[in-house]
């Protein structure tokens, strides 16, 4: 097919799409997230977050992407704190690996 399955989303039914990502995506926002962690936890199951993306273009997108995997990491702790084991995938290519280093002297 040549398209990758995720590329395919965007132009596929919201009844269709929507199933799919729910099995593999715990929400759209941190919040939505962090409840589905705790309800994994509850029922025994360990949870792994990560912040969709990949490589990035500008140091623009990299401070946007270190801004959200802080308040993960935030959130992660807190979790932790009231006994709610996770963890987080870290996507270097996010933090700009690959990118020209002065950008980051």
């Amino acid at each position: 097919m040549g398209m990758p399955f995720v590329g395919i989303l965007p132009f596929t039914r919201k009844r269709v799409r929507d199933p799919i990502m729910n099995r593999y995506v715990a929400g759209q926002t941190l919040d939505e997230c962090l409840q589905i962690v705790r309800a994994y936890h509850s029922r025994n199951m360990f949870s792994i977050i990560d912040v969709l993306g990949e490589a990035v273009d500008s140091i623009e997108r990299v401070n946007r992407y270190k801004a959200e995997y802080l308040k993960v990491v935030s959130a992660a702790r807190g979790l932790k704190d009231s006994g709610v084991a996770s963890d987080i995938s870290l996507k270097l290519s996010q933090l700009g690996l690959g990118e020209n280093r002065k950008n980051y002297d």
